[in-house]
Formats: structure tokens, C-alpha cells, sequence
């Protein structure tokens, strides 16, 4: 789609200092930035009023900040509310459970249906207080994260691992890596993390996989974290329905990640997401 920059002969021009560089450059410059990839954009919005153009960000700014407290608002009212009565709930039955004795010591009550699914509805409750604790502010550093804005991988891919038993304890889970502590930029580590999360979801509830291992080990071409599954897979050559792959490959888009599937029927699913080195992500 085109948009015209062209003005109709009575209107009021919207950033008056632009609209008279843009004047001054004259027919020939206008052509020119659309054949030179917008510089003459660029040093038309140069040479804008500075005040002009901090006030306008500054607005930008606050409304995007009033719609992410919006978002958290709703959220905390809703999901959070909703899911602290099912952890409530939950605590209340595997007392009881404790009390009629179905769980006769730590061991049987660590496999309670009642238990596991109260420690994964309390997991998503603490995963859903920090996404909250973003939207509120997007500087605040999350658990586990240090004042240079780095943050560990290691503990959040264990805690979805985790989280993942506890939703379906027919799944043997492995994770495997020599790192105890890999510090990455905050945002790497949130979308490995998702990515990560989504990828096991997709394993327990859709390809009723029997093993599910994750992976993080040092590559020639970057950090490799591969996530694979023994379940049915899907054929890749017909249309997927939902949107957790679409999901999968903007969360690698946005960290510069090559993510790559590999499945077919019957054979299990394949994900490896490789992030290259760079100053950025370490």
C-alpha cells in the first residue's frame, strides 16, 4: 500500500518544521528518498523540532504504558484471581487426601493427582505474577536475574521442564546440559524459555509422547536448545492447525534465532532453536 505525502492546498500541516523541509528538498529530493531507501526521510525528521519530536514520544510512551497497566489490571482480575481460588481449592483437597490417608508419606504424595496438580497450578500462578510484574514495569528485573540485566536460562527451562511433569506424569522428562548457570540478556532468555515451554506442552497434550528431552549445549554456529519427543508427529507437508508453531518461529524472529522442526507421523517431533553468539544475547 501506498500513502501519499502530498497535502491538500488548505491544510493545516501537522509538524510545521517538516513540513517545510520537506518543501525545500522540492520535487526531485521527494523522488529521490523513495529511490534511496528514505534518507531524505531521515534528515527531514532530523531536522524537525526537537521539542516536537520528544513530546510525541513521551505520549507514545505513556499510552503504551497505560495499556500494559490496562493489561495487567485485567489479567490480575481475571486469570490471576481465577487461578488463586484453583490453588486455594487444591490445597484444601490434598490436606484432606493427607487426612483420609491416600498419601501414607512424601513419596506416594509426590505422585497424588491432587498434589501434582496443585504444584502446577502454583507454578503458572508464579509465571503469571512476573508476566504482571512486566507489564507494570518492563525494567524490573525478574527472580533470578542480575543489575547488568542478564538472567540465568538454566532455571527457567528446569522450572517449564518441571511444570510439564507435573501436567502429565506419564512422560518421562531428561534435560541435559553441562551448563549449572548460563547468564544470556533477559529477553533471549524469556523466549528460550517460552519457546521452550511451548514445545513441551505441544508434546504432552497433543502428541502423547512417552519421552520428551531437552538440550543445551554449545554449537559451532551458536547456543543449541533442542527439545524432541518420542510421540505421534504430524506430517509437515499439510497445514497445521492453531497457532503454537506461528508462535514458535516469531519468539526465535525475535531474539535473531534460527528455529528449525523437523517430524513426521509416528516418529516424534524434532525442535532446535540455534541462537549465534553475539554481545546481544551473552
Amino acid at each position: 500500500m501506498s500513502h501519499s505525502i502530498v497535502q491538500d492546498a488548505g491544510a493545516e500541516p501537522v509538524w510545521p518544521s517538516l513540513d517545510r523541509t520537506l518543501r525545500s528538498f522540492g520535487r526531485e529530493s521527494i523522488s529521490d528518498f523513495a529511490k534511496n531507501d528514505g534518507r531524505a526521510i531521515d534528515r527531514a525528521r532530523a531536522a524537525a523540532s526537537p521539542l516536537t519530536d520528544m513530546r510525541t514520544q513521551a505520549l507514545i510512551a505513556g499510552a503504551l504504558q497505560a495499556d500494559r497497566s490496562r493489561i495487567a489490571r485485567d489479567v490480575h482480575d481475571t486469570f490471576a484471581q481465577g487461578l488463586t481460588g484453583v490453588v486455594a481449592q487444591l490445597r484444601v483437597a490434598s490436606m484432606k487426601a493427607l487426612q483420609t490417608g491416600r498419601c501414607q508419606d512424601a513419596g506416594t504424595q509426590e505422585s497424588d493427582p491432587v498434589h501434582e496438580a496443585l504444584a502446577a497450578a502454583s507454578s503458572a500462578l508464579r509465571q503469571l505474577n512476573d508476566f504482571m510484574r512486566q507489564l507494570r514495569d518492563p525494567t524490573m528485573a525478574l527472580p533470578g536475574c542480575g543489575a547488568d540485566g542478564t538472567c540465568d536460562l538454566i532455571r527457567p527451562v528446569r522450572e517449564c521442564l518441571a511444570l510439564s511433569v507435573a501436567r502429565a506424569t506419564c512422560t518421562s522428562v531428561y534435560f541435559d546440559t553441562r551448563h549449572e548457570v548460563l547468564l544470556l540478556s533477559a529477553h533471549v532468555v524469556h523466549e528460550i524459555a517460552m519457546i521452550v515451554s511451548e514445545a513441551a506442552t505441544n508434546a504432552m497434550r497433543h502428541a502423547q509422547a512417552d519421552t520428551l528431552e531437552c538440550t543445551i549445549v554449545d554449537g559451532s554456529a551458536g547456543l543449541l536448545v533442542e527439545v524432541k519427543d518420542d510421540g505421534r508427529g504430524f506430517d509437515m507437508s499439510q497445514p497445521v492447525s492453531g497457532f503454537g508453531l506461528l508462535g514458535l518461529h516469531e519468539r526465535a524472529d525475535l531474539i535473531g534465532a534460527q528455529l528449525d522442526v523437523i517430524s513426521s507421523p509416528g516418529r516424534g517431533t524434532r525442535i532446535t532453536v540455534t541462537v549465534p553468539y553475539s554481545d546481544e544475547a551473552r
